[in-house]
């Protein structure tokens, strides 16, 4: 941080003398205690006669304060700026609730809404994906009309989950994958896994539970051309019926991107 002085003559207060800071003998006043101590950093000439000076930690801790000196030439003073507290980006986020800031948040913050959203992706589930066509180099996910997604083909869209998803080898479970499309202003999509809302599918497909909780999905041909090629335009939820309920397992956002099929079909 730095704090500015002018150097001017007494017969013309508003006339600036540029000199040598060579001639400076400089000094900072807190305005809070009253101490004084030297300035010893080089001040760097502006412009004619105006001046910047760096302060110490010191004297930066204890400001506000001003700058006060002498000139060794004759009928030349030198007036300081007062400089008002320091306030740094931490101060600003404290003053703000902002992390990591202790105490709640205020409401409507950037903090509040922060902590909003990790409500919601807390339940979002940390599945594995084992198939090369569903995920691309990017890791974005990605379905071709017109190809097959199959156990046999070893493409077979298949997640598993450790710890949070329900045992789903009991008796009377059932899987099933979803492919809710996603419009503008489309409601009823997963937010949260706690919150889940059911729309119109435009494909439905049911899978197989492959272990206390893996489950495995294929898709033939024919049902990945039901599908609208779109980016990012399909939420696909895998579902479970478990112990009397449904329960959206997982999902991710889907790609559907025109295949090899789709180019057989329109030459």
């Amino acid at each position: 941080m730095e704090i500015g002085f002018a150097t001017y003559r007494a017969v013309n207060a508003n006339g600036f003398v540029s000199e040598a800071v060579s001639k400076h003998t400089l000094n900072f006043v807190s305005l809070v205690d009253k101490t004084v101590s030297s300035i010893t950093a080089t001040p760097v000439e502006l412009a004619a006669g105006l001046y910047a000076v760096a302060l110490t930690s010191a004297q930066k801790a204890a400001l506000p304060g001003q700058v006060y000196g002498t000139s060794s030439t004759s009928g030349v003073f030198i007036r300081g700026d007062v400089i008002p507290s320091a306030i740094s980006i931490q101060d600003v986020r404290d003053a703000m609730m902002l992390a990591p800031t202790a105490g709640t948040a205020a409401t409507g913050s950037v903090d509040s809404q922060l902590a909003a959203i990790k409500v919601k992706t807390d339940n979002i589930t940390a599945e594995s994906v084992s198939t090369s066509s569903w995920v691309n180099e990017a890791g974005d996910y990605e379905i071709y009309r017109g190809a097959s997604y199959t156990d046999a083909n070893d493409n077979a869209i298949t997640a598993t989950r450790t710890d949070t998803w329900p045992i789903l080898t009991g008796v009377g479970t059932t899987v099933e994958l979803r492919f809710l499309p996603i419009a503008a202003g489309q409601s009823g999509l997963v937010n949260s896994l706690s919150s889940a809302i059911e729309v119109c599918p435009d494909l439905t497909v049911p899978g197989e539970v492959t272990g206390d909780r893996d489950v495995m999905f294929e898709l033939s041909e024919v049902e990945t051309l039901e599908l609208t090629a779109g980016i990012d335009n399909y939420q696909a939820q895998a579902w479970a019926y478990v112990n009397g309920n449904y329960v959206c397992l997982t999902y991710w956002t889907v790609s559907v991107k025109n295949g090899r099929q789709d180019c057989e079909e329109t030459t």
